[in-house]
């Protein structure tokens, strides 16, 4: 009779000593917004006996009481839930974060690209998009704050072509960039020389010849008639009326 008391007070003693496991995520916090996959997760756990730690079927590395491992996550909302398990039962804990590799969407109102202008310089309009908050938007490296997702900024043009870029980052961290081309010309001018004001003919066609100037290319009419040119001149023939007729030369470019 008394052997068998001192077994089951052996086996009583054993069983009390099996401790169950506890688990902490320390890392990553909740509601983290990441653009990276797979993430590390780590914490800490406790318990007597031998302790599994897995998060979200991954076994975890131990060290010590702390643990960590590299779990893949979807795009979206992600619940990470670290499981540790001994003989004596299991214990969790779970954090929430979000995988967002996706990059805002830029869309340049105006300018046209490939436009021109005359102008020293241009107002650049356009829209950012994202699932996640908009951190920064750039326009050729001028921090811009948008509103709404809208965005504006006054660019100067050097005579020639101009790059624009617009560059938008979000919470994630993910950025985009998206580029337009404008080029600045010189405004036309031009002069008649020839026939001189005031003249009095019996000549009709009568021949306007004059000058102009301005970069990109340039067109000149004379009351409706396209000029032909040579280099910076031009000339053109006119019909006349009977009485006064006043001649108009008008130079145009893409500005």
């Amino acid at each position: 009779m008394l052997a068998v008391a001192t077994v089951c007070a052996l086996a009583s003693s054993a069983l009390a000593s099996s401790t169950p496991p506890t688990v902490t995520i320390g890392s990553p916090a909740n509601s983290l917004l990441t653009k990276t996959t797979p993430i590390t997760v780590s914490g800490t756990f406790g318990g007597s006996a031998t302790v599994t730690v897995k998060v979200n079927g991954v076994t975890g590395t131990k060290s010590g009481s702390s643990y960590s491992a590299r779990v893949p996550l979807t795009e979206g909302l992600n619940t990470l839930t670290a499981t540790a398990t001994n003989s004596a039962g299991s214990a969790s804990a779970s954090v929430q974060v979000t995988l967002d590799k996706t990059p805002p969407v830029i869309a340049i109102g105006a300018p046209a690209n490939n436009s021109t202008t005359s102008a020293a310089s241009v107002a650049v309009t356009g829209t950012v998009t994202d699932a996640s908050a908009i951190t920064s938007v750039k326009v050729n490296g001028t921090a811009v704050t948008p509103s709404n997702g809208a965005f504006s900024s006054t660019v100067s043009l050097s005579l020639g072509s101009n790059t624009i870029t617009v560059t938008a980052t979000d919470a994630a961290g993910n950025s985009c960039s998206t580029s337009i081309t404008v080029t600045r010309v010189t405004a036309p001018t031009v002069t008649i020389s020839s026939p001189a004001n005031g003249l009095l003919t019996r000549t009709t066609p009568v021949t306007v010849s004059g000058s102009f100037g301005g970069t990109a290319t340039v067109t000149v009419k004379v009351n409706g008639v396209t000029a032909t040119k040579s280099g910076s001149s031009y000339s053109a023939s006119v019909p006349l009326s009977d009485g006064a007729n006043t001649l108009t030369a008008t130079a145009t470019n893409a500005g």
